[in-house]
Order: C-alpha cells, then structure tokens, then sequence
C-alpha cells in the first residue's frame, strides 16, 4: 500500500494525494459492501437551521451515533455532498471522509467555472508522480508537480461540450500552463482509504510539465 501524500500548504491542497482507483475506472466504486452508482456531480449546500454559535458535526457514519470526527461553522457554504444516504450525507472531509447531517443544509447552486461546469476553488490530484491542480475563481488555475517541482500558474478556458456526457467538463489551459484535460462527475476513490470523492480528472500537460495525470478532485470544505 502506497503511503498518502500531501502537496504544500501554500497551494491550498488540503488534498490526500491519491492513486490506485481513480479517472474513468472510478466511475463505480465499492463502499460498505454495496455498489454505488455513479452519480451526475456531488450537490452543494449551506449550513443552515444551526446556531450562529455552533457548529455541524461531521461524524464517521451516518447516524448521530457515530463519533464526532470535525465540524462545519454555522452559514458556511458551500459544503460538497458526494452521496446521500437516510437524511445524511458524505462530505469528503481530511482523510478519512465523513457523514453531516441533511437536516441543517440548505441546497444552493455554488459559483462556477462555466455554465453547467464544476464550482470554482475545485482541488485536484493524484499519484505516480505526485501532483496538484487547483481551479480557482475567475479561472485562474495553479499546478504543481512534486516530484520535479514543477509549478506553473494559468488560466483555464472551458470547451464547449461534453462528448455525450452532462457531467463531462472539458478545458484547456493557457498563460503559463500549456495542455488540456476534462472533469467527470463520478464516484473516484483513492485506493487507500474510505474517502469517497464526487469528480475525477483526466490532464495531459505539455508546459511545465510533460505528460498525462489522472486523479481525483473536491471542494474542500469551508472553514
């Protein structure tokens, strides 16, 4: 088993790195025994029905039997739900992933990289070699792969079209990053741990760095 590997703090990528699973061959995964289908995109939501002095507690399971693992602040949004299961639903929060309760999120539609596509701040990574994309608001986009130490910053520039797929956004890459790549809205997982996340990522990279990455992307969650 790979160890999970975390990219530098200053590209924002609170992200466990990932291999094993992940790209196309993600589209199902296998979790608590049962297949899950592969879903449109994650759902996004604000904190909502708690306390201006409180919190929502994210749990290990879903049920509010299940240990207290982290919180999200009251009005924070917005908050990525991969999947919903009896009134509860995962978020993919640390390494671990966890479970909030349905009951204090309100669905909002998140600002957006293109119409249709995923939400701007979208984190992205994988393994083999170890690298990161981060798709930030008005598309600016940041890449770094760690092993060379490669960085690069850009803008991204949506494609039009999906191939057939609603859920698949494609893009290129402009400025100081060169290639191309698309996100999928589908079940990805990283092969290491229980962490379920709702995109995976297929880029091919001509500047600065050579070659093909696949992974696994997320909203990280607000704080």
């Amino acid at each position: 088993m790979r160890r999970a590997t975390c990219l530098p703090a200053h590209l924002g990528l609170a992200l466990v790195l990932i291999g094993g699973l992940a790209g196309p061959a993600a589209a199902q995964a296998v979790y608590d025994g049962a297949l899950l289908a592969q879903p449109a995109e994650p759902h996004y939501y604000l904190v909502a029905g708690v306390a201006a002095d409180d919190v929502l507690n994210i749990r290990a399971g879903p049920g509010a039997s299940h240990e207290v693992l982290d919180h999200i602040p009251a009005g924070a949004g917005p908050v990525e739900v991969v999947e919903r299961r009896g009134g509860w639903g995962r978020v993919t929060a640390g390494d671990t992933g966890g479970w909030v309760s349905l009951r204090y999120l309100s669905l909002i539609d998140p600002p957006r990289l293109a119409r249709g596509g995923p939400p701007e701040g979208l984190v992205c990574g994988g393994t083999e070699p170890f690298w990161g994309l981060r798709l930030g608001p008005g598309g600016e986009a940041r890449f770094e792969e760690a092993a060379t130490g490669s960085t690069g910053t850009g803008r991204l520039v949506p494609v039009p079209g999906g191939g057939g797929r609603p859920a698949l956004f494609g893009f290129r890459l402009a400025g100081g990053l060169d290639g191309f790549g698309h996100v999928a809205g589908q079940f990805c997982s990283d092969g290491m741990s229980d962490v379920l996340y709702g995109y995976s990522i297929l880029l091919s990279l001509e500047r600065p760095a050579f070659g093909s990455f696949e992974g696994c992307c997320r909203l990280p969650l607000p704080r």
